[in-house]
């Protein structure tokens, strides 16, 4: 995470509480992802009575205001991870589809593609996410062991 969650979560005008910063904590050291689920067993016995439905509302507060992304790989289990990037920066997420670790990949090469599909369509795009699947390097590594 690029800023402190509190800073963001003020600037966004979310209310900070001791949850959501829980939450927020929890994915700073991570490099790879988590479930809704996985978040809320490490949580619950820290937070007491913490539901399942409140941390995925956390969640998807965190990801609105960019402290978090969400991910959804082929096996179509929702995961989250932190995003590390300045937030207001457009970047997309390289994703390993083995161990879940997340790399923000600056820049956008998909810019002159999204103009051309707005003169196709008549459509204004207002935004888009992009997240590339693969192997990060540790993984590839292990697979030529």
């Amino acid at each position: 995470m690029a800023k402190d969650p509190r800073t963001v979560l003020r600037e966004k005008g979310i209310k900070v509480t001791p949850r959501r910063l829980a939450v927020a904590e929890l994915f700073r050291p991570l490099r790879g992802s988590m479930t809704p689920e996985m978040v809320w067993k490490r949580l619950r016995p820290k937070l007491g009575t913490l539901g399942l439905p409140t941390v995925y509302r956390i969640l998807e507060d965190l990801v609105q205001v960019g402290i978090l992304t969400r991910i959804e790989l082929s096996d179509r289990a929702l995961r989250y991870a932190a995003c590390r990037a300045e937030p207001g920066v457009h970047h997309h997420h390289f994703v390993c589809v083995r161990c879940g670790a997340v790399s923000e990949v600056e820049g956008c090469a998909f810019e002159r593609q999204v103009r051309g599909v707005e003169r196709r369509t008549g459509f204004r795009v207002t935004g888009h996410r992009l997240h590339v699947e693969g192997l990060c390097s540790s993984c590839r590594a292990r697979r030529r062991k």
